[in-house]
């Protein structure tokens, strides 16, 4: 980012009466500049010719792994590591990672899942470690040595995940481990099967990045308690379900032996990745969460997405969005419509909405239906027919090139489209 964006942002915050984040950055870039680089400077100077006379024998690239939030830390390594499964070229290469502790919070999102990808990655996750590679960073940018690893939400990692098979895997004992605690709640891992139920809210980013204005990211949220009708139901045709969440603010107003708190009860690292790893799938909203789902091949019930027309990548997932009302007209914007002005490329509310709509959150119903669909499909129950079908491939010929999802397959709730035919291709 050069000075003239970030001068934009300055400017933004302090019209906007956002004093305290714009001090928080304006403290972290005086830091960096005035302490950061200058320590790096020396040693960028020293490590940077070693590289390049090395590179005839062994080709070395250097990189961050986002460490601060599950989703990218999930995302970002594991499309990097299919993506390197692909790659023929047998070339020598020693690709080093660092955690971006150092510019970014200092916990780590999921130790767990970081230990994981250790196993595959060279990374080193001390803060020191972290410390020293950002205030180099800014020099190997010069050169062909630094790289980022990708975050591609399009058809080709769409491609990537259905084509590859997940790079994270469980040991025999951590599996025995999950294993016990899944017995320790009354769930036998053998015979029983469970779901996951996430409903995103701003408690977590809120307390790990004090510092920064979440706002524009709440209409990612959803109330836990819109999800008791799907989580009744999976406990009718047999199942358990646990409610997932690193820091939540409400509770699910619903009591069963079948229905476990984790978040409250028993949140942990490894139980996280161990739990998203063995059940029968994921019900919730766009979140690093439900990425985790993703990378581990886990089956996936977005509801509540948005923007309209943002699409997950994955094995076995589907989804239902929230619709948009104009404030003015009180009349809801077509799906068509919003396809059409590409406004599926903005996940900022603030400027999706501008100030001039809201959005609906699914309703319980909705919610319900998409669950029991998603249980058919897993099932082998589901079937559809010709015009069914023809109504599906409607719908992705509403995608244009321009489009985010443009080519992905993952499919709408099939009840919420012919619910919903007015307000879809209106």
């Amino acid at each position: 980012m050069n000075w003239r964006n970030r001068s934009q942002i300055f400017r933004k915050m302090f019209k906007q009466g956002e004093y305290h984040q714009l001090w928080y950055l304006i403290k972290r870039r005086l830091y960096i500049n005035l302490l950061m680089k200058p320590v790096g400077l020396p040693v960028g100077l020293i490590i940077i010719p070693i590289i390049y006379i090395l590179k005839p024998i062994v080709r070395i690239r250097l990189s961050s792994v986002p460490t601060g939030r599950i989703g990218h830390l999930a995302f970002e390594s594991e499309l990097y590591l299919r993506k390197k499964s692909l790659n023929s070229d047998r070339k020598k290469k020693l690709d080093v990672f660092f955690t971006n502790r150092a510019v970014q919070t200092k916990t780590i999102a999921n130790k767990q899942l970081l230990s994981m990808y250790k196993r595959q990655m060279l990374i080193f996750d001390s803060y020191i470690a972290s410390w020293f590679f950002y205030s180099v960073e800014w020099l190997l940018h010069y050169t062909d040595i630094v790289f980022e690893l990708p975050h591609e939400e399009n058809v080709e990692a769409h491609a990537l995940f259905k084509k590859v098979d997940s790079r994270l895997k469980l040991t025999i004992e951590e599996l025995e481990k999950g294993n016990k605690f899944l017995l320790s709640i009354g769930i036998n891992p053998n015979t029983d099967w469970f779901v996951l139920v996430f409903a995103r809210d701003s408690s977590y980013l809120n307390k790990q990045f004090p510092n920064h204005n979440w706002g524009y990211h709440d209409w990612r949220n959803a109330g836990i308690n819109s999800f008791e009708q799907a989580v009744k139901y999976i406990i009718e045709q047999g199942g358990y379900v646990l409610r997932m969440g690193s820091v939540v603010d409400n509770k699910l107003d619903f009591v069963h032996e079948r229905y476990i708190d984790y978040a409250v009860k028993y949140r942990d690292d490894f139980l996280d990745v161990f739990l998203t790893s063995t059940c029968k799938f994921m019900l919730g909203t766009t979140s690093g969460l439900g990425d985790l789902a993703t990378v581990m091949d886990k089956p996936r019930i977005v509801t509540n997405s948005v923007p309209l027309g943002y699409v997950m990548q994955g094995k076995n997932c589907i989804y239902i969005p929230k619709k948009i009302v104009d404030r003015k007209t009180n009349s809801f914007i077509s799906m068509k419509k919003m396809l059409k002005e590409t406004a599926d490329l903005e996940f900022r509310s603030d400027k999706f909405l501008l100030g001039d709509c809201d959005y609906i959150d699914n309703t319980p119903e909705e919610i319900r239906e998409v669950t029991e669909e998603m249980l058919s499909r897993l099932n082998g129950a589901y079937k559809q027919n010709s015009t069914e079908q023809a109504l599906l491939e409607r719908y992705y010929a509403l995608f244009n090139k321009n489009n985010k999802s443009y080519g992905i397959d993952t499919p709408i709730g099939d009840k919420y489209l012919k619910d919903n035919l007015k307000w879809i291709f209106g």
